[in-house]
């Protein structure tokens, strides 16, 4: 039977093991709307562990925050067409990568930043962009998402340069997991 000490010096050098292990923080979302209307906000998952909400409307100047958990994936915007702020969290070697996507298109005059402890993204979709054949009212829809070629995509390269233009681009950007995106609405 061993003894007490050399039981208390076994445990104390175990914990000394796990303690060495580096644990990641927490990523967290802070969600705002900084336009004149209220955004009603949609939170798209993929398969995995899910943030707890589908979306959420915002008033003016309000904001709210979200928890998503290790190994989250999906999307948030205004709807489709609307820009989209798409997030995997600790996903791999505790990175969270990020990007903003106008594949599907964008409402007119909103725009968005992501911003946080990585490299922060805007995109400000202004009339300008939208070629006028793919305008319906405030709304601007790309013709062909895998056309890196169209002219809304060339467009959506040139004013927003951070954000997806077309489905096989590849402007995701990545920092370590635990800080605190803001997702700004008419930044």
């Amino acid at each position: 039977m061993a003894s007490s000490t050399a039981i208390l010096v076994a445990l104390v050098a175990l914990s000394h093991c796990f303690a060495a292990i580096p644990l990641a923080a927490a990523t967290s979302f802070n969600v705002v709307n900084s336009c004149g209307g209220s955004q009603n906000i949609v939170v798209r998952e993929n398969p995995g562990p899910s943030i707890g909400t589908s979306g959420f409307t915002l008033a003016p100047g309000e904001s709210r925050s979200l928890s998503p958990p290790d190994l989250w994936g999906g999307n948030i915007g205004t709807g489709t067409p609307g820009l989209l702020a798409e997030f995997t969290i600790n996903s791999n070697s505790n990175n969270d990568f990020y990007d903003i996507s106008a594949v599907d298109g964008f409402f007119i005059g909103t725009g968005m930043s992501i911003t946080g402890s990585g490299r922060g993204l805007t995109c400000r979709a202004e009339a300008s962009t939208c070629p006028p054949e793919n305008t319906n009212g405030n709304v601007c829809t790309s013709p062909n998402r895998d056309d890196p070629n169209s002219q809304y995509a060339q467009n959506v390269r040139a004013s927003c340069p951070d954000a997806y233009s077309w489905s096989g681009d590849t402007k995701t950007f990545a920092t370590g997991t635990g800080g605190t995106f803001t997702i700004t609405f008419c930044p």
